[in-house]
């Protein structure tokens, strides 16, 4: 979308896939939401223990980071090497914090106390939010975006989350537990607030189409490279309007294998090998978003010939 080639970028997408999921795990555990499935499987914690569901959400909050440095290697040059270290600037700021943990942190402290709209706006922003900028940030810095872009990208992001976070809030109350791969009714159980408790279905729908609208208008004032990568982006931030998961195959996972596939007669240079993303990467809505900020290769890069852990460990690797 923004003309960059870079393979500097993968080791972003990959951290990017390892922090969200370390969320999740934590996400779902008896001290916060106390879920039991998650994408239609029992929660880690469930399977594994609590322990073991504590240690696999550190892991792979590590992992991220190391992944993530290893976008050093793909340095050639004093400008890439700059924009490696902004991007992993914004990164841990994102995530932490001022951040997704700070967004988390407030949420824990104000369960079944009632916050008012600024204050569940305060927790959407940084709890839901904050990756998807960082995604969409990240892309745009790596493939050599102005600070203007950057900023644009960051308000995409922002409406995306909130749109995100809101359409989620109604599907708790009205989605199929089937099809979303979790259990319904989660927020009221946990005593949390949401937009649907405070404004009603119909309010929240509104809200979700706004943001939206408001993520399409941005983006289609971004000085793009590529007018059909633009396209396609619009089609992720209309994603999340039905928001309903199919767990095979997931709605959010971008048709690029399909779309990409390379000419028969392409020969392909040697790729070094990264960690193969965790199961998240086919039904978050993070990383299609950095993806499409460069111009991708055409085809993924292949996962590893066998796991790094034991199939019995809850670090294992689908």
């Amino acid at each position: 979308l923004m003309g960059g080639k870079s393979e500097i970028r993968e080791p972003f997408m990959a951290a990017m896939e390892y922090l969200h999921t370390y969320s999740l795990v934590h996400d779902d555990m008896p001290e916060i939401d106390n879920d039991e499935l998650r994408r239609g499987k029992p929660t880690t914690h469930r399977k594994y223990g609590e322990a073991c569901g504590l240690l696999a959400g550190d892991g792979l909050l590590h992992w991220s980071t190391q992944t993530a440095m290893k976008a050093f290697l793909y340095a050639d040059a004093a400008k890439t090497m700059d924009a490696a270290v902004h991007a992993l600037s914004v990164f841990a700021e994102k995530s932490g914090p001022h951040g997704m943990l700070g967004g988390q942190s407030v949420d824990v402290l104000f369960t079944g106390k009632h916050p008012e709209k600024e204050r569940l706006d305060y927790i959407y922003r940084l709890k839901t939010c904050a990756l998807i900028e960082a995604s969409m940030m990240m892309g745009a810095i790596l493939a050599g975006a102005g600070n203007e872009s950057v900023a644009q990208f960051e308000d995409i992001g922002r409406s995306v989350g909130m749109a995100f976070q809101i359409q989620d809030d109604i599907l708790d109350c009205t989605g199929d537990a089937a099809l979303l791969g979790k259990p319904l009714n989660s927020d009221e159980k946990n005593g949390k607030t949401t937009y649907v408790t405070l404004f009603g279905i119909d309010t929240a729908r509104a809200e979700v189409e706004r943001l939206s609208e408001n993520a399409r208008h941005t983006l289609e004032n971004v000085d793009s490279a590529d007018e059909n990568e633009k396209k396609f982006l619009l089609w992720l931030i209309e994603s999340p309007l039905p928001r309903t998961y199919h767990i095979h195959p997931p709605i959010l996972r971008p048709p690029l294998h399909h779309l990409r596939q390379p000419p028969s007669s392409l020969s392909l240079p040697p790729r070094s090998p990264l960690p193969s993303s965790p199961s998240s990467f086919s039904s978050s809505p993070l990383s299609p978003f950095l993806f499409l900020l460069f111009s991708p290769p055409p085809f993924p890069p292949s996962p590893p010939s066998s796991p790094p852990f034991p199939s019995s460990s809850p670090f294992s690797l689908p």
